[in-house]
């Protein structure tokens, strides 16, 4: 097998050869373009949508600069409606919202556009 190796590398390579290479790079490329289309589709649902799993679930972050960046993660979680399932995308505490679906858990609660805690 080793010698099969070298004796390839050390030969001169055919058009055929170059061409196979060719088409195996490009089928390689549409494969891993394909993938990342494929994942970037999951992570479609919006704030307050209903998900089974966090991947689902849209990450972005609004432009406003007063909320830290680490406190816009987007969780698959329950956020204390029962009209709109078990699951839904949603932040916890701190995270930016604009209805009350947005925030996770059923103390939390979207004032002034950030989620809070209710004691």
């Amino acid at each position: 097998m080793f010698d099969t190796f070298i004796r390839l590398m050390a030969s001169r390579p055919t058009r055929r050869g170059i061409m196979r290479g060719a088409a195996l790079a490009a089928v390689s490329a549409l494969g891993l373009a394909r993938s990342d289309a494929a994942e970037a589709r999951h992570a479609l649902i919006a704030l307050g949508g209903a998900c089974r799993h966090t991947s689902q679930c849209l990450h972005h972050a609004p432009v406003s600069r007063r909320v830290r960046p680490s406190r816009q993660a987007v969780y698959c979680a329950d956020n204390g409606f029962r009209y709109d399932g078990a699951l839904n995308c949603c932040r916890y505490g701190g995270g930016s919202c604009e209805r009350d679906e947005h925030c996770c858990g059923s103390r939390h609660f979207c004032r002034n556009r950030v989620c809070t805690y209710l004691r």
